[in-house]
Parts: structure tokens; sequence; C-alpha cells
């Protein structure tokens, strides 16, 4: 509808008179300035409808949350409707199966038959999810058949803007087996588990348009044995105990996750910074394949030059595990890149990258003085 509407005012007589009028005028580049200049020129009547062309031409290419985000000045042109208007309000509305996107630590990839909902109006921002994610049944699976537990999940969202901008959520997600145990066989009895989730995210533009940061934190707790024996301890409270109802087989732990990038359009710089911890015991039963007990930070950096017509590239990530030392080795990895794009017009573009990669495992020194063969146990390999 947006470009229906552009499509016309293109062919506009008052729209080509105000353009003409733009072109005639040399060498005035300040935008108000000229803008006075030109009601000198035409009807008033011709400069509102090359002012409304212009605004129509921005929202031409709004996608996903910006046609929310923009949605009066949609309506000030009369190109939605009222029922239109509303349903805008919910960027998403699933029955049946759905794969809610929370973020990466919390709620990502897992199938949920049931419903998931996000609710917009205005800064205002609420999600809601809760289903099944797997059916107690016998798979196949290399020619071994193996049980799963029926296992519900349950999640929400709530605070304000929106986001792909400014915002605050906090997030928190319930996931259980059924509590029977299933038996595989005579020796082997799959326990059922239970999962919480609890955290908040936001993202903080610094600078409008240029300077960003972004950071997530979460708790968790993860029950590995719903029937197994209470916990018992005087020194967690009450309500806590009464709340997540732990058990000998629970264990708790945190991740962290904060980003910063910095974009100047006008001289072409990005710069990214990110940082990730994610414990050994941290576990989302909403997020299977999410890689704990890491911690990563990384940088990256990209200049244009020359009208951007060639861009020079950097970037360095290092990468470890063992942060409680529970394993009998720690293992690290170290990666850098530099890159130079040649796309210059008229001639084929051009990458030339350098990205060399170490990867260290390296022994604890208890369990170095346990092995007779010392350093040799130290192991590093690296890639070009």
């Amino acid at each position: 509808r947006v470009y229906q509407q552009v499509e016309s005012l293109m062919q506009n007589e008052d729209v080509a008179e105000v353009e003409g009028a733009i072109s005639s005028i040399e060498g005035m580049t300040d935008p108000e300035a000229l803008k006075d200049s030109v009601k000198k020129l035409v009807p008033a009547e011709a400069y509102d409808a090359y002012a409304k062309y212009k605004r129509l031409e921005k929202l031409q290419d709004l996608d996903g949350d910006e046609i929310l985000s923009r949605s009066r000045e949609l309506d000030a042109f009369g190109l939605i409707s009222g029922a239109e208007k509303f349903m805008l309000n919910f960027p998403t509305l699933g029955v049946g199966v759905n794969y809610p996107e929370y973020t990466q630590l919390s709620l990502s990839g897992v199938p949920v038959n049931g419903v998931n909902i996000e609710f917009t109006p205005g800064k205002f921002y609420l999600a809601l999810t809760g289903g099944k994610t797997q059916s107690e049944v016998i798979y196949d699976t290399a020619g071994q058949a193996q049980e799963a537990f029926h296992r519900e999940l349950y999640a929400g969202r709530i605070g304000f803007g929106r986001k792909t901008g400014a915002h605050f959520y906090a997030t928190v997600m319930y996931a259980a087996d059924d509590p029977n145990p299933l038996v595989v066989d005579e020796f082997n009895t799959l326990a059922p588990k239970s999962n919480y989730v609890i955290g908040f995210e936001t993202r903080v533009p610094l600078i409008p348009n240029y300077w960003t940061l972004d950071a997530e934190v979460l708790g968790s707790m993860l029950t590995g044995d719903r029937e197994a024996a209470r916990l018992q301890n005087s020194d967690i409270p009450t309500f806590i105990t009464e709340l997540v109802d732990p058990t000998i087989s629970s264990f708790v732990d945190y991740a962290l996750k904060g980003n910063m990038a910095v974009m100047i359009p006008e001289s072409g710089t990005r710069l990214q910074a990110e940082a990730v911890r994610i414990g050994p015991g941290f576990q989302s039963l909403g997020a299977p394949n999410l890689r704990t007990d890491l911690f990563r930070y990384e940088g990256k950096a990209e200049q244009g030059i020359w009208r951007r017509q060639i861009t020079v590239a950097g970037s360095f990530k290092e990468e470890t595990d063992n942060l409680i030392e529970w394993k009998s080795a720690t293992t690290t990895i170290t990666a850098y890149g530099v890159g130079l794009g040649l796309n210059i017009r008229g001639i084929p573009y051009l990458r030339l990258n350098y990205n060399p990669y170490t990867q260290r495992s390296e022994l604890s020194n208890d369990s170095l003085q346990g092995t007779s063969f010392g350093d040799s146990q130290r192991v590093e390999n690296r890639t070009g």
C-alpha cells in the first residue's frame, strides 16, 4: 500500500514541480534553508504533496517490529485498518507447534506444542509460552530403544520497550517431566527432571543510532531427580524451598552475557565487543543445544576506506572451559583474524582473510602430579 501511494505521488505534478525547484537551487546544503527557499518558489499545496511523498518513501522498507513502531504514521496516511492496527500489537500469535525465541541462553530451539504469544501495546511488552515439549514415547536411535518423559514447559517475559530498540525485560521459565520414573530395563531407570530459570535482559542505546549496550543475566536450578530425597538446609529460606522444592539432586548456577556495538555510518566504522560466561551447572531445558562451562570474550573492528570501496577488518576471540576446575584438563581456544575487502566499482571484488586458530589442552597441576608423563600431557593444536 505504501508503494502504491509512492508510485502515485511520483506521477503527481506538484511533486515534480517541487523537485524541479530543488534542482534549480545550487550550493545550498542546509536543510532548513533549502526548505524555506523552495517554499517561496512553489504553492503551499505542492510542497505539502512533496512532504507527504518524502515521508512515505521512508516507510517503504519497514519490516517486522518497525511496522509496529511506525503504526501511527501508517494510520495517519490511511494505510492500515483499525483491525490491522490492533493485530499489530501481537507480533507473535501461535497455536500448535511453536518455536519460541526468547534469548539463546533462556528459551531457544525447542518445539512447544501449545501457545506462544507476544503482546506489545505501546511500550509495554508481554510474552507467554506454554505447552508440551516432548511426549512419553519409546523411540529408536542408532538401533537402540530409548525412552523420553512427557515434559511441559511454561515461560513468560514482561517489561518495557521494543526488542529491536531500548528495552528491559524480566524472564521466567519452568519445565518439568512427569514425576513418575521411567523403567528402561531391570538395571536402568530414568529420573524425571525439573528446571527453573529466571533472568533479566536489557538494551541501552548509550548514543542512539551509534552506540548500543546489551546485557543479560540468568540463574537456573536443575533438579536431576524430582523423586529424590528433599534437601534439608536451614540456610535456605523456607519460602524458597516451598517454591522450587529442591532435592539432593538439585544444583544452581548462573550465566552472563554482555555485548557492546558502535556503528558510525558517516565514517564506515563498526566496532563490537562481547563477553559470555555460562557456568558448568547452568541448565535450561528450553535451550537444549546451549554449550555450558565456558567463558568467551571477543572483539571485532571494521573500517571502510575510500567511499567504502576498501574495507579492512580485524577480530580476536578467546574461549576457555573448566571454570571451577571440576575436570582434569582445561581447554583454551584462541583465534584472531585480519581481512581486506576490495569492492572497487567497475572491477571484480576481492576478499582476503587470514584466520589462525590455536587450541590448547592443559592438565591441572593436581592431574599432572598424579601421572608420570608430566608436561607431555600438555597438548596444543594450531590451525591457520
